[in-house]
């Protein structure tokens, strides 16, 4: 099938789990083609409405195709905090004086930040995180064992 389109019938499609599987059997992916028909199934899935057998497919076929890009893709690099501050700044339409208001810094030293010349302090991710309501992670990094470094550089 590989640089063929995939005609499949999806007025009809299979409501039970036994019947998803004789329809269209998950196999792992081993290339491009196999990955692009997988895809066809959820994007043209994922915009039905579906009873409980078929989300459970659903979910079967988007795991497969995570577990395939996974192997595929070179790793996404992890910005870094002062990368995720100013895309939450820009976001919330703040700028550095904003910034020096929600840390209780100076202007000069919330400039300094974004600029790289300082570095966040465990109060400073504190603060970002409750302010912007997310993870403190997001500020934090982990490395591939999963320590946390308690202070990064912005």
């Amino acid at each position: 099938m590989e640089g063929r389109t995939m005609k499949m019938d999806f007025t009809n499609l299979p409501t039970t789990y036994a019947e998803l599987l004789a329809w269209f059997p998950p196999r792992r992916l081993h290339d491009d083609a196999a990955y692009e028909r997988t895809m066809e199934v959820i994007d043209r899935m994922a915009v039905m409405t579906l009873n409980d057998d078929q989300e459970e497919y659903l979910e079967l076929l988007s795991d497969m195709v995570e577990g395939y890009a996974d192997k595929v893709a070179p790793p996404m690099p992890q910005p870094s905090a002062r990368d995720m501050l100013k895309y939450l700044m820009e976001e919330h339409d703040l700028n550095g004086g904003d910034l020096a208001k929600v840390l209780k810094i100076s202007r000069a030293f919330a400039y300094r930040l974004l600029n790289g010349q300082r570095r966040l302090t465990a109060d400073h991710i504190k603060a970002l995180a409750e302010y912007f309501g997310v993870s403190a992670d997001l500020f934090l990094g982990t490395s591939g064992a999963g320590r946390k470094r308690s202070v990064v550089a912005a």
